[in-house]
């Protein structure tokens, strides 16, 4: 107890402490939510919020939880009920002491897992970034792409063939991962929007038509020089115009609405 005779605790501190073991809430609001849960679980007794009510005023209205004469006992001699309450754990602490020391009780050690248990998924990741090479900004795929005109050379036979961009596969539905998205824009993840949807299928993340989405919004908006989108200002209405043309020939539904959501105000205001 937090509060016993032998180390003169205060005797209401002592009753109340003795309330809180013996005498632990058993009315009508405390059975009902336990009555609930247990007829969930009963597979061949459907939930019933009702049900559950009346049966928890009926148990507390039973004999069985009235405390009436440990309630009065607390109340009439709060002392003496700790005393032997303190008593009767020491008797059991000596119990278990000797259980202990006859071995009737074995503890098993505890042993230190592994450390190949131990690796999780944040851990792989804090070792990745102290070994991987860090370049925040470069010349991306979609810049080296759609920064000169989307013109298509002759086939031999006549025929004009067609081209695959580097955003085909987002355009189309499919996911890609995040040096997929780090080559397109030619940034490191971490000048790329913070928490962008993510497809999860067990460790492994990949992002689709949305993420990418909202990555255009936030390079094509972004506002310092030093991490302007494309790196050289002077294509940047081609880039748009030709991205633009992209989605319109080759997206379709939701993903082409989302695209040139993204990419129309900024054609507006490159265009002013």
């Amino acid at each position: 107890m937090l509060h016993s005779p032998s180390d003169g605790g205060d005797v209401r501190l002592i009753a109340r402490e003795l309330g809180k073991r013996f005498l632990p809430k058993t009315d009508a609001d405390a059975l009902a939510p336990l009555i609930l849960n247990y007829l969930d679980a009963q597979k061949c007794l459907p939930p019933n919020n009702l049900l559950a009510v009346r049966l928890a005023h009926h148990l507390a209205k039973q004999r069985i939880f009235n405390t009436g004469e440990i309630r009065r006992l607390i109340e009439n001699r709060p002392v003496e009920f700790a005393c032997v309450v303190e008593s009767s754990d020491w008797d059991e602490h000596f119990k278990l002491t000797k259980a202990i020391a006859d071995g009737t009780i074995h503890f098993t050690k505890r042993t230190q897992p592994s450390r190949s248990k131990q690796k999780t998924t944040c851990s792989a990741k804090r070792r990745y970034e102290l070994v991987r090479r860090y370049v925040p900004l470069h010349v991306g795929a979609i810049e080296r792409e759609f920064g000169r005109p989307l013109t298509l050379a002759l086939h031999p036979l006549g025929a004009i063939p067609e081209t695959v961009t580097c955003i085909d596969q987002l355009l189309t539905g499919k996911v890609v991962d995040m040096r997929t998205l780090e080559r397109l824009f030619g940034r490191d993840r971490k000048l790329l929007p913070p928490a962008l949807p993510v497809n999860r299928v067990g460790r492994k993340t990949s992002y689709n038509y949305s993420a990418f989405a909202l990555c255009l919004t936030a390079v094509l908006n972004e506002r310092s020089s030093a991490r302007r989108w494309p790196r050289e200002n002077g294509i940047r209405p081609l880039v748009i115009g030709n991205l633009i043309k992209r989605v319109n020939s080759h997206a379709s539904g939701k993903i082409k609405h989302a695209l040139l959501k993204a990419l129309l105000p900024a054609s507006d205001s490159g265009g002013a």
